[in-house]
């Protein structure tokens, strides 16, 4: 059941779950500004390229809490409300966030990588000067699709080295703005080599074991896809 809290909330509740969202303008309004809501991507250096990597499918991307998997969102019935789906750590167990993307030839090879995510959501325990995510990479030339909540890590899909997301300190969300991972190259470089056309797989769970309820939302690209996740692929000459 979702409603209303006061203007500028929104209250989520799913699968048993309360989620707070501030509620943005690119959530009232549908004529958006299209400068506004392009990602808000770093310069890359003289000489380099960026290519975005967009969702292809709906199975691409999900969230897998304990036993329940999640495909399409937390509440995909009710547009009037963000669908977004989650990851972080919920009462005893992580949420983990998934995205999977294929390689175009045009980016390799690969000399720098971040995730773009939409902040649609945030859950009312985050504390941002001290929450942070743990972000890292399937180990696989061509990672499969997610299917099941057994192939959660680690003991179902096999992942890299984690990369504390930010390096210290914690992770803001501005609702209703994009944000960016650090440069997931070291996790990249732990992987099989991956060749244009195959698929690169994120994970994303919270940094730190913790009872408490803290995760964050993004759109489920089968939902809402022009904001769906996006992989930011440097190629430098």
């Amino acid at each position: 059941m979702r409603r209303k809290a006061e203007l500028a909330l929104i209250v989520l509740a799913a699968c048993g779950r309360i989620h707070f969202a501030e509620l943005g303008d690119a959530d009232r309004d549908t004529d958006r500004d299209a400068d506004r809501d392009a990602p808000m991507f770093d310069a890359s250096p003289p000489g380099c390229i960026d290519t975005h990597v967009q969702l292809t499918a709906a199975a691409d991307d999900g969230e897998i809490y304990a036993t329940n998997f999640i495909p399409d969102g937390e509440n995909p019935t009710d547009m009037s409300y963000p669908s977004a789906l989650y990851f972080g750590h919920w009462f005893g167990a992580p949420t983990w966030g998934y995205f999977r993307f294929a390689v175009p030839a045009s980016a390799v090879p690969i000399t720098a990588l971040r995730l773009e995510l939409w902040a649609e959501a945030v859950t009312a325990d985050w504390d941002a000067s001290r929450h942070a995510m743990i972000v890292a990479l399937e180990v696989s030339s061509d990672a499969p699709v997610v299917v099941s909540a057994a192939e959660q890590p680690p003991n179902g899909r096999m992942i890299t080295t984690g990369l504390r997301w930010p390096a210290s300190g914690g992770l803001g969300w501005p609702v209703g703005q994009w944000v960016s991972t650090p440069n997931l190259k070291a996790q990249l470089d732990q992987l099989p080599q991956v060749p244009a056309g195959a698929h690169l797989q994120v994970w994303i769970q919270a940094a730190d074991a913790t009872t408490d309820a803290v995760e964050l939302g993004t759109p489920d690209s089968s939902i809402n896809a022009a904001h769906g996740a996006q992989l930011v692929l440097t190629t430098c000459n």
